[in-house]
Order: structure tokens, then C-alpha cells, then sequence
């Protein structure tokens, strides 16, 4: 558990880097041959979405 406090232009910064990573994994499963590293993608994209989802609720404090 970490405890980060950010402002509302920093929470947007993050959110933008987020879906920009989450979307760029898609094509990433699709492409690869390797079934661990699609896996791994696929955790990745589970792991994002969820921060993405608590960054959402827009808190002052964000509890990574």
C-alpha cells in the first residue's frame, strides 16, 4: 500500500497515460505469438484498468 497524494491536473496526467498504455495493449495480445507474454499483457491490462477505475473517483489522497 502507498499513500499519494496528487491534484486534480496530475490525476488527469495519469489517467491520460493509463488509457494510452491500456489501449496500446490490446494490439500488443493480438500480435504476439508467445502465450506467457499475452498472459502477462493481459494481467498488465487488468492491473491499469483498476487503477484507472480508483483514479476515477477523483480523491485528494489515491491509495496505490
Amino acid at each position: 500500500t502507498m499513500d499519494l497524494e496528487l491534484n486534480e491536473k496530475e490525476i488527469e496526467a495519469l489517467e491520460v497515460l493509463i488509457e494510452t498504455r491500456i489501449a496500446a495493449i490490446g494490439p500488443e495480445i493480438h500480435h504476439t505469438d508467445t502465450p506467457s507474454y499475452r498472459e502477462a499483457l493481459r494481467h498488465s491490462r487488468e492491473v491499469l484498468t483498476g487503477i484507472l477505475g480508483r483514479l476515477s473517483r477523483k480523491p485528494e489522497a489515491i491509495r496505490l
